[in-house]
């Protein structure tokens, strides 16, 4: 049986556009659960859980993404947007 894999279209700085209700709703429609799923699970393969519960643990009660892009640089050492293209290529493969 040969299965051919499709690619996924995932807009660049998809953490910022998720990151407020009306981006959201605006996303919601376009696979954004799936794709927030798959990047949590490239962030715990090629970091770890623990990594990612001081992510969340570190996380201020309302989001605001520029502290967002902060806290996550200093516990995974690199910007989000670097993740986000790693995790972009990787998925992509």
């Amino acid at each position: 049986m040969n299965i051919k894999k499709q690619r996924i279209y995932i807009d660049q700085n998809f953490c910022e556009k998720l990151g407020t209700p009306k981006g959201w709703n605006e996303h919601s429609n376009y696979n954004a659960y799936q794709i927030s799923a798959l990047f949590v699970q490239f962030l715990i393969g090629n970091h770890s859980m623990d990594k990612l519960k001081q992510l969340i643990s570190s996380l201020d009660k309302n989001y605001y993404y520029p502290n967002f892009q902060k806290i996550f640089q200093k516990i995974f050492n690199k910007d989000i947007e670097d993740a986000e293209k790693e995790f972009i290529e990787q998925i992509n493969r």
